[in-house]
């Protein structure tokens, strides 16, 4: 079973990290460039993110326990390396 870094829309964490952490005068649209979300626009925002937050993060429940099930049996391949490669690549420590 393999994971990659990206999620089910296919599009690279790196990918997107590389786009927020940009520096302005290589992206598209510079911020003071950009239009202005209204109070409205704002406010709807808010209530989305709660309601999302309140969801929890969608999980893939068939995913979850082929991951566990291949682990119980010892058949789960851990690549400490790669963790370890990829935890440095997100400068987690």
């Amino acid at each position: 079973m393999k994971i990659e870094g990206q999620d089910k829309a296919g599009i690279g964490v790196g990918l997107i990290r590389k786009a927020l952490t940009a520096p302005a005068e290589t992206r598209a649209i510079p911020r003071s460039a950009a239009a202005q979300p209204s109070e409205r626009a704002r406010a709807v925002t808010g209530e989305l993110v709660v309601r999302l937050a309140a969801q929890g993060a969608p999980v893939d429940r068939e995913t979850v326990n082929a991951i566990r099930d291949a682990l119980a049996r010892g058949e789960y391949p851990i690549d400490a390396r790669k963790i370890a490669d990829a935890m440095i690549a997100l400068d987690l420590g």
